[in-house]
């Protein structure tokens, strides 16, 4: 087997599985936004490049975004630390120490510089986007993560995000 096996198998379980996603928008009531009822416009799947991993790994986890509405949708990258949220927690329940460059990222309120991507997405297409959860969080100990992430729901959709399937990895010494 050779190694870009797992990443091809990973892609292909993203595209098989992107129907099957549930989609959490969390919107306060269809009532406080006129477009809420569009809040399930689309779906996350997530997959992980590789299940296991050593300490200090950067943990990567493909991201795919479906368009599982009738239209036509358009969804704007700009920093993945922005549009994304990350949930890890290990054994325990307990969330790892956030990265320490990650703490000092604040997405309120700030035009983003850099990347602006702009993906319009026809009925049924998706896109993946690799996202490293090394920069996220100190994954320093040895043991099982359950990861989800989150989806920020473009404004001409509504508000909240779009909640993914729920992963295991697992690090090794």
């Amino acid at each position: 087997m050779n190694q870009r096996t797992p990443l091809t198998l990973a892609l292909f379980l993203l595209a098989s599985v992107s129907s099957l996603a549930p989609v959490v928008a969390q919107n306060k009531s269809p009532k406080d936004s006129p477009v809420a009822a569009n809040a399930d416009a689309f779906s996350v799947v997530i997959a992980a490049q590789w299940p296991s991993e050593k300490v200090g790994s950067d943990l990567t986890v493909i991201a795919a975004i479906t368009n599982i509405s009738t239209k036509r949708i358009t969804i704007i990258d700009t920093s993945r630390f922005c549009d994304y949220t990350v949930d890890v927690r290990n054994d325990a329940g307990d969330v790892p120490p956030p990265d320490k460059w990650r703490q000092k990222i604040n997405c309120e309120g700030v035009e983003i510089n850099g990347r602006r991507i702009i993906r319009e997405l026809k009925p049924n297409e998706s896109y993946s986007d690799l996202l490293i959860l090394k920069q996220w969080y100190e994954m320093n100990q040895p043991g099982k993560y359950q990861v989800q992430i989150g989806r920020k729901i473009p404004d001409q959709l509504g508000k909240g995000w779009v909640k993914s399937n729920m992963i295991t990895l697992t690090v090794t010494e």
